[in-house]
C-alpha cells in the first residue's frame, strides 16, 4: 500500500518559493492542477496576475536563499545589494552554476565561506560581505564576457567609491577601513589586493606613491592650493615676464586679497601695454591712480 504524501500547505507558502525534495511531488501536482505557476527551474508562484519579473523582484532574497542557503552576497553585489543593470547578482556559494530567473541571473562562484566579520542579511539566512572584504574581493581583476557585466569593480570604480567614503565620512573613516582591510586581507590570504587598496587610500590621503585614475580621486590627491601660496610665473625668478606675454599675478587668500589682486593685475596689464609708462631712460614710471 502506497504511503500518502502529507498535505501540501499551499496557502502558507510565500508568494514565490523554490521547491525542495520534501515538497516536490506536491508542488508538481499543484502546478498540473493549475494552482501554481512555474517561473523558472524549481521556482513557483501562486500569483497568476503579475509579470514574472515583478514577482521575482518582490521575493528576490527569499528566492536566492531557496536556491543557495547560507550564500554570501559578494563582489559587485556586496556594494549594490541589488541586481546589476544586466540582472546579474553575484554570490559566493558551494556551486558555480548560474540560474536564470525572470529579470535576474544568479551568478555564484566558489570561495571562502562567510567570515565572522561578514554580516547577516535580513532574515533570509544569507550573509553580506563586510566592507573590508567587499573592497578586497573587488580588487581582483575580472572581465565582462558575453555582454554581461564584469564580476568585480574596475580600478577607477574602486577609487571613486573610496573617494566618496572620504567625502562623506572623513579621512578617519578611510584610515579605519585601511586597518580592517589589512586584517581581513591576512585572513583571506590576499596580499596583492591589500597592497593595492593601501596604495589607493594612501594616495587619497595625500600620498604621491601611485597615480589615481578617477577624476575626483585625482583631484583629491592633488589637494587644494594652500592659503597664501602663489603659483610660479614663468620668468619671475629673473624679474621678467615671458616675452610677448602679459604679466600674471596670483594673490593669496587673505583679507581683501581679491580686491588687491584685481588692482595689481590691472596696473601690470597697463604697464605691459605701455599705457602710462615713460620712455626708457626717464628713470621712473607713472602709475595710474585707482578709481575710488
Amino acid at each position: 500500500m502506497a504511503r500518502n504524501s502529507p498535505p501540501f500547505p499551499l496557502g502558507e507558502m510565500p508568494e514565490a518559493f523554490v521547491s525542495s525534495t520534501e515538497i516536490s511531488r506536491a508542488v508538481s501536482r499543484a502546478a498540473k492542477a493549475g494552482r501554481l505557476r512555474k517561473l523558472a527551474p524549481r521556482l513557483y508562484t501562486r500569483n497568476f496576475t503579475d509579470a514574472p519579473e515583478a514577482v521575482v523582484r518582490r521575493n528576490l532574497w527569499g528566492i536566492v536563499a531557496g536556491y543557495f542557503p547560507d550564500a554570501l552576497l559578494a563582489d559587485r553585489t556586496a556594494f549594490t545589494v541589488a541586481p546589476e543593470a544586466d540582472g546579474s547578482l553575484f554570490l559566493v556559494t558551494k556551486s558555480e552554476q548560474d540560474i536564470s530567473l525572470p529579470g535576474c541571473t544568479l551568478r555564484p562562484r566558489r570561495g571562502r565561506p562567510p567570515l565572522p566579520t561578514d554580516r547577516p542579511f535580513l532574515e533570509s539566512g544569507l550573509r553580506l560581505s563586510s566592507t573590508a572584504r567587499a573592497y578586497l574581493e573587488n580588487a581582483r581583476s575580472s572581465r565582462a564576457r558575453g555582454g554581461r557585466i564584469a564580476r568585480t569593480l574596475s580600478r577607477r570604480e574602486l577609487e571613486e567609491r573610496l573617494e566618496g567614503l572620504i567625502r562623506r565620512s572623513g579621512e578617519a573613516a578611510a584610515t579605519r577601513l585601511r586597518d580592517e582591510i589589512r586584517a581581513v586581507g591576512k585572513e583571506l590570504d590576499m596580499p596583492e589586493q591589500t597592497a593595492e587598496l593601501e596604495n589607493i587610500i594612501g594616495a587619497l590621503l595625500g600620498g604621491r606613491g601611485v597615480r589615481l585614475r578617477a577624476p575626483a580621486a585625482a583631484a583629491r590627491q592633488r589637494g587644494p592650493l594652500r592659503p597664501g601660496a602663489a603659483r610660479a610665473v614663468p620668468g619671475a625668478a629673473c624679474g621678467t615676464a615671458r616675452h610677448g606675454a602679459a604679466p600674471q599675478v596670483r594673490a593669496g587668500a587673505g583679507q581683501g586679497g581679491g580686491r588687491r589682486a584685481g588692482v595689481l593685475r590691472g596696473v601690470l596689464l597697463q604697464l605691459h601695454r605701455g599705457h602710462g609708462v615713460h620712455r626708457a631712460g626717464s628713470g621712473r614710471h607713472r602709475v595710474p591712480r585707482r578709481h575710488p
